[in-house]
């Protein structure tokens, strides 16, 4: 299964063949060393402005959902800090790899072919909560046989809160 994975970076924005890498990572509050994990995808983002960052919270802390839980059990996710690049994996290899892979695997899907050119336009209701959002998908080449998929993903870029379940506990300070 070949997946086009999309994101609301920003509303009414528009993406022309820009070759992006989503870099997905499933971390936890209770993960002692999820913190080198998150520090380690910062740098690679940095490294590689093509690379999309979005972390998905264990079952297990104040930050979890449903969504999370879903996507963890669906792609059978052994534990944190891991993540999928592209939600992809060299053939035989699991799709969820351990830090000292993401950087290669980002790697690898920067080679690969753009396939196609996204364009998004929409409106977002603040008062209402409501988005409205136009997928324009233009094929610059003939991409893969199977599945094409577009995904859209609303980030939350921060959370407020704190205590039991949100507090970072880890192997670096007490």
């Amino acid at each position: 299964m070949r997946l086009l994975t999309l994101l609301l970076l920003l509303l009414c924005s528009n993406i022309y063949a820009q070759k992006h890498v989503l870099l997905e990572k499933y971390t936890s509050a209770f993960c002692g060393v999820c913190p080198v994990g998150h520090l380690e995808a910062e740098a690679l983002a940095e490294a590689y402005p093509e690379v999309i960052l979005a972390f998905h919270h264990s079952s297990v802390d104040g930050m979890a959902n449903e969504h999370s839980t879903e996507w963890k059990n669906f792609f059978a996710i052994p534990g944190a800090p891991m993540a999928m690049v592209d939600r992809t994996a060299p053939s035989g290899l699991p799709i969820s790899t351990q830090l000292s892979q993401w950087e290669a695997r980002i790697q690898e899907q920067l080679n690969q072919p753009e396939y196609v050119d996204i364009q998004l336009s929409g409106d977002y209701d603040g008062f209402n909560r409501e988005l409205a959002l136009d997928v324009d998908m233009y094929f610059n080449e003939t991409p893969p046989e199977g599945e094409l998929r577009v995904t859209l993903m609303v980030l939350e870029d921060s959370v407020i809160h704190a205590g039991y379940g949100y507090d970072q506990d880890n192997y670096y300070n007490e």
